[in-house]
Parts: C-alpha cells; sequence; structure tokens
C-alpha cells in the first residue's frame, strides 16, 4: 500500500526560509538605473505630467542640448524610445527590466571568460594580480570589434575609464550578437542608454561575480541560479538535461512553483528549493528522455518553419507541396501539422503521468493537459470547441511573405535558406549562389505597389510570376482564387482575386510584415502619404546611396507622367471622368510634395550602417517611410 504524500512533505525545510550564498540583484543596481533616467532629464516625476518632459533645446550636427547639457546627438533617439517604454509600462518596470537585462549579460560574459570563450577578459586580467581588466588594457587592439580608435585615444587620455568601459563592453555584446544570436539579444536603444554606471568601483555587481562565487564553480557552474523574470541554471550532470527538462514542464513543477514563490517571476534560490525526485528504473529514465526529446524535435521544427527563425529553410506550402494547387498543399499543411500538434500533447500527458507516479502525487494532481497549453502553432492556429482549428488566412499571408523575400533575393525557391542577407549584394552575388534560378530577383531593389501595374515589376505582377513557377502557369486562376478567398471571406462588390490581393499589399502587408518582425521591418515601405499615390518596397540589406535617386527617376517622375496623361485623356463633361479627375488631381498634389522630399534625401546619398539596427537606419527615412 502506498503512501500518498501532500507537496509541502516533499520539502526538508521550511520551503519559506531565505536563501544565502546566492548574488542578489541588490538595491544598489537600480539605483544606478535611477541615476542614468535621471541623467537623461527623465525623472518619475515628469513621467506623469508629459508636458513637464523637457524636448530638445538646441541641435547641432554632432550634439544636442537637453536641460542645458550636452549630450551626443544618438541620445535623442534613444532617450525618445525610453520616454515610450516608460509611459507605455510604468517607470519602476522599466527599471527591474533593464537592471535584470544587464545583470544577466554580466553573468553570460562572466561564464563565457572564465571557461575560455571569449576573445579577452572583461572582468579580469590574464596577468595574475592585475586589477584593470584587458579589455581596458588592450583597448586599441582590439580589431574584430571594429571600434573608433579616435573615440579610444580620446576617453584614454581624458583619463574617462568608466565610459570607455561602457564603450568596449557594449561593443563586445553587439559583436557577441552578431556571432551567437540565439544567447546574446540585440541591445535595445533604451537598453544601452541605461547601462549602469559605477561598475569599475569595488562594490559594483562586477565586483560580486568575481568575488563572490569562486572561479572553479564558474566552470562547472554548480547550484547558481540568477534572479530575473528568466533564472539561469548550470548543470553539474548535464545527462540530466532531457529529464529535468521534462520535469521543469509538468504539473508538478506547476504545483511545486505555485508554492515556492506566489507569483510569476522566480527570486534567488527557486530553483535551488525545488525538490528533485529521480525514478528508480533506468526504462523510466530512459523514456522520459524520448518523450521529452520528441517534444524538443517539434518544437524546433515548428520554430525553424517561420521565416524569423535563423535556420528557416522555405516556406512550408512549397515544402509540403503535393501538386500544383495550392489548396492542396495547405490542406497537406494542415495535415501534417494536426500529427505535429498531436504528438506533444500526448508526451506531456505521458509526462505529467510519469512524474505524478514517481512523486505519488496521484490523489492532488491528474495528467490531463488543456489543448490551449500546446505552444506550438500559436499563430497558425486556435482551439475551437476542444478542436485544433487552423487559420488560413495567416498561412497565406506567410506565403505571401516569403514570395516577397524570392522577389528581392533574401530566399530563392531554388535553393533553401538566406541567400542574399548582407549589406550591399547585388544580382551578381544572387547569381552566385542560384546560378540557373526559376525566379529572377528585383533587379534594382524597389518594387512598386500601386492602384494599378503602372511598371513592369509592379509586387501583384512579381506575385503572379512567382505562383506560376512555384505552382504553374496552368493553376494560376485557381491559385489566386484560393488566395484571395483566404485573405478575403467575401468578394466585396464582385471584386477580382487580383484586386483582392492587390489591396491587402496596399493596405495591410508592411503592417502584416511590421508585427512579424517586432516592428524592426526589412523591408521598408516607402509611401507618399494617406492618399497611396505612390508606395514601393525597399530591401534594406539591398539598399545603397543611389537608392533613393533611382526611386525617384525610374518612378515616382514617370508615374507622374502617366497619372498626367491620363487626366488629359479625362472629360470634363462625363461626371464619371470629373470624379476620377478630381482623386487624381489630389493624389498629384500628393506626388508633387513627396517629389520635393524623395528629392532632397536622394541629394543627400544617406547611407545605412547594418550594425545599427533597424530603428536607427530606419529613422534616417523619416517622413519618406510608413511608421513603424
Amino acid at each position: 500500500m502506498s503512501i500518498n504524500l501532500r507537496v509541502e512533505d516533499l520539502f526538508k525545510k521550511d520551503i519559506r526560509r531565505d536563501i544565502d550564498g546566492v548574488i542578489k540583484v541588490d538595491k544598489y543596481d537600480e539605483d544606478s538605473v535611477y541615476t542614468e533616467l535621471e541623467e537623461y532629464v527623465v525623472t518619475q516625476e515628469s513621467l506623469k505630467h508629459p508636458d513637464k518632459i523637457q524636448d530638445v533645446d538646441k541641435e547641432f550636427e554632432d550634439s544636442i542640448v537637453i536641460g542645458g547639457r550636452v549630450f551626443n546627438k544618438k541620445i535623442r533617439q534613444q532617450r525618445e524610445r525610453l520616454i515610450r517604454e516608460v509611459k507605455e509600462k510604468g517607470y519602476d518596470q522599466v527599471i527591474d527590466e533593464v537592471t535584470y537585462t544587464w545583470f544577466n549579460r554580466f553573468v553570460a560574459l562572466k561564464f563565457m571568460e572564465v571557461n575560455g570563450y571569449l576573445p579577452v577578459k572583461v572582468f579580469s586580467s590574464v596577468e595574475s594580480g592585475k586589477q584593470e581588466p584587458d579589455i581596458l588594457t588592450k583597448s586599441l587592439s582590439l580589431d574584430f570589434l571594429n571600434i573608433d580608435r579616435g573615440a579610444v585615444i580620446d576617453l584614454k587620455s581624458a583619463g574617462k575609464d568608466e565610459e570607455l568601459y561602457k564603450y568596449l563592453t557594449l561593443s563586445l555584446c553587439n559583436y557577441l550578437n552578431k556571432i551567437m544570436p540565439f544567447l546574446f539579444e540585440s541591445i535595445e536603444d533604451h537598453t544601452e542608454l541605461l547601462f549602469p554606471d559605477k561598475l569599475l568601483h569595488t562594490d559594483s555587481v562586477l565586483s560580486d561575480l568575481n568575488g563572490i562565487i569562486k572561479e572553479e564553480d564558474w566552470k562547472d557552474g554548480e547550484g547558481y541560479i540568477f534572479d530575473s523574470s528568466g533564472p539561469t541554471a548550470f548543470l553539474k550532470d548535464e545527462s540530466n538535461m532531457e529529464y529535468l527538462c521534462s520535469l521543469l514542464n509538468t504539473k508538478i513543477s506547476d504545483r511545486i512553483l505555485s508554492i515556492i514563490t506566489p507569483t510569476i517571476h522566480f527570486n534567488n534560490g527557486v530553483l535551488r528549493s525545488f525538490p528533485i525526485m529521480f525514478s528508480s528504473l533506468n526504462e523510466t529514465k530512459s523514456h522520459i528522455n524520448s518523450l521529452t526529446q520528441s517534444c524538443i524535435d517539434i518544437s524546433r521544427e515548428e520554430w525553424y518553419s517561420r521565416e524569423t527563425s535563423w535556420d528557416f529553410r522555405k516556406n512550408e506550402l512549397l515544402h509540403l507541396k503535393t501538386s500544383n494547387r495550392l489548396k492542396d498543399a495547405y490542406d497537406s499543411y494542415c495535415s501534417y501539422w494536426k500529427k505535429k500538434f498531436q504528438k506533444p500533447h500526448a508526451n506531456e500527458e505521458e509526462l505529467n503521468r510519469i512524474f505524478i507516479d514517481i512523486y505519488d502525487l496521484a490523489d492532488e494532481l491528474t495528467p490531463d493537459v488543456p489543448l490551449e497549453d500546446i505552444t506550438i502553432l500559436k499563430d497558425e492556429s486556435e482551439i475551437k470547441d476542444g478542436e485544433l482549428v487552423f487559420k488560413k488566412d495567416v498561412i497565406i499571408k506567410q506565403f505571401i511573405s516569403y514570395a516577397v523575400g524570392c522577389m528581392f533575393g533574401r530566399y530563392s525557391p531554388d535553393r533553401e535558406g538566406l541567400i542574399l542577407a548582407n549589406k550591399g549584394e547585388t544580382i551578381k552575388d544572387f547569381i552566385a549562389k542560384v546560378p540557373a534560378p526559376s525566379f529572377v530577383p528585383d533587379d534594382d531593389n524597389i518594387i512598386p505597389i500601386l492602384e494599378d501595374e503602372y511598371f513592369k515589376d509592379d509586387i501583384v505582377s512579381r506575385f503572379k510570376e512567382f505562383l506560376k513557377v512555384t505552382f504553374g502557369a496552368e493553376t494560376i486562376a485557381e491559385n489566386l482564387d484560393f488566395i484571395a478567398g483566404a485573405l478575403s471571406k467575401s468578394k466585396k462588390g464582385g471584386e477580382s482575386s487580383e484586386k483582392i490581393i492587390r489591396d491587402y499589399f496596399l493596405r495591410s502587408f508592411f503592417k502584416d510584415h511590421a508585427r512579424t518582425y517586432k516592428n524592426r521591418p526589412i523591408y521598408w515601405l516607402f509611401t507618399s502619404g494617406k492618399g497611396r499615390g505612390f508606395n514601393a518596397l525597399v530591401y534594406m540589406h539591398r539598399y545603397d546611396k543611389t537608392t533613393l535617386a533611382k526611386m525617384r527617376t525610374d518612378y515616382l517622375l514617370k508615374l507622374q507622367d502617366k497619372l498626367d496623361a491620363r487626366m488629359g485623356m479625362l472629360s470634363s463633361e462625363s461626371t464619371r471622368d470629373k470624379q476620377e479627375k478630381e482623386k487624381l488631381s489630389k493624389l498629384m498634389e500628393e506626388l508633387a510634395a513627396y517629389d520635393e522630399k524623395l528629392n532632397n534625401k536622394a541629394l543627400a546619398y544617406i547611407d545605412i550602417d547594418l550594425d545599427d539596427g533597424v530603428a536607427v537606419n530606419y529613422a534616417k527615412f523619416e517622413g519618406l517611410v510608413e511608421g513603424i
């Protein structure tokens, strides 16, 4: 006869006791961020009254003045982003987020440094007993960071070690983001602005990282959990990885953690307090590992199926294509992913059952898992009346997005993965990678989106060409109807499929694209304004300083000529012609105003630096592009 335990009985000690010996993000770290906020004239009191937030007093070529203090001009955009974040989330929450963000970055850097993963030491020196970290000592020889040597020399000469340390650490974090984006997320504008100060002081969090945890402990990582909303744990025996991953995703974990911590944030020592029980049977352990690995494999495959994944290969409708009918590909998609969805659901219920038996908690818990709790396909499906239902419009929009990527050469139906994704790459680079393409990308990196087919590389025309290449010319009409049916449940006023698709490109494509890329779009929409008289997409990775000039001379001016000619053909007596003439007249006014702005920007030969990120580069074209 087995004895049923209560969850509380699993703990040898009081589960609400204090946990010592773990580094904590102390109040002084938050104070540091508070100090940085006020440094840029953004206080809690001012944010309660937006009219009190000081605007930029003066703006010069390389600097701005706020509240009588001079700042680097780059601060303006960062400060504006900071103000937006604080207004949306609240003063204290932004401080909390930034504090933990930087703490976790420092922990990762320290772990990598001790284990020999960094090209330079950030917290210490290879020379025994030396206090100054090597990143400062060797600041002029860090060529891999592509630093501004002049700025480094100026800071060293002025004895501004803290400012230099900040500059070099930020450069290193951005460098690591480029080579391992899965670990180091790109640094947001306001996060960089709130880089903690006085890090070289003896009472800083970096001093704690060097002193409290012994270096040998960093090498095996045993027992350390770092305070954040997404805590970090290092395993001494990695053979238990699958076992522990599955345990922490079961109902056992939910129940125990709800007792240990009442909030969604795991504070110091939470996971260290978690009672881990291992099955005494090797067969059970192997079965758990197998079920866990199956869930991991399916989740990985689902993530790789998304365009935003680093390992994205090809759109799923092409990957699962069974005929030249797009509907068949969609049906194949639904069948394939429904089976994939059912597998982790069954696995999770089985894992719940196993761990409930191990912990002997059958009287408290059941293994059942609601379908809503399965975390794959959240964008592409929903649960209705206990059934998995796919969202046809979302799946078709993903296909359209992939088609646009092929139009720019980012992807190709002839080769999986990224093709053109570096600054300045051209069609020649594309042909070198895809020697005999069935679908050739746009040659000038400018694809017009207009109310009619005024240019041969009109986006709807190019999309139809893509459909013919991928699904055949004989089914083009049927496939266009299927796409239009997914985008619009009913054809308003008997609109054609092409008209529905054109309207989607005109009014909704960029919004969906910006949402997919978290407001960091890679295809930029240049638009003349509310009237949508002129619109064109440009792929940021293929942009160069002549792109705006080409857009103006090869598209905008030619469109104005075409519309002017059309106006000349309209009768002043026909009511319909009068209405069209009035509409065209407004569009021509909009285009004339846009031409002036476009010409000014074109003459400036604006360059972009991909290392600065989308937000910084996109802002250079304010007034010409759709807002994000």
